[in-house]
Order: C-alpha cells, then structure tokens, then sequence
C-alpha cells in the first residue's frame, strides 16, 4: 500500500478531483491526505464514491471576513478503505 501528501490548493473543480486520481491510479497510491481543500458542503463529514476511489471531506469554516477556511479530507483507494473497514470491525469486536 503506498501512502501520498499533497497540497492540492483547492479540489472543488471536478476537473483538479479527476487530476488527482488520475494521478493516484497511475502512481498506485492507495490514501492522499489533503489539507486546505476549501471544500463546503452542509454535512460536517462527506463521503464520495467515484470509481475506485472514496474521497472523505470535512466541510470547511467561514470566518468572520466569510472566507472559507480548513477543511480536510482523505482518498482512499477500495483496498485501503477495505483495510480500514476490516480493522474498524475489529476494533470494535474488542
């Protein structure tokens, strides 16, 4: 399983997403982590399948000039998110 950071700058163009993962196919990268994607959605935690991948976001806070700020978020590949999926099971058997 091979990990990657990237500052991405912003993801909300569909187009920087499917640079991304293209980016990530081709590289065989199994989990991006991505700061400052200024991403807004109304769920504190969004989740989003596209093919192959699922992109996790938190939305991101408005200060007092209403600018967006933060806002994380994380791509799994299926393999990785099967992973944590199967290690959260087992967690919780303990």
């Amino acid at each position: 399983m091979q990990e990657y950071y990237n500052s991405t700058r912003t993801i909300r163009k569909t187009s920087r997403k499917q640079e991304l993962l293209h980016s990530m196919f081709n590289q065989g990268t199994d989990i991006l982590g991505i700061p400052e994607h200024r991403i807004v959605h109304s769920e504190p935690v969004k989740y989003e399948k596209v093919p192959g991948y699922t992109i996790i976001t938190t939305s991101v806070r408005r200060n007092d000039m209403v600018a967006g700020t933060g806002g994380i978020g994380i791509i799994l590949s299926h393999k990785a998110m099967n992973l944590c999926l199967v290690l959260f099971h087992k967690a919780i058997e303990t």
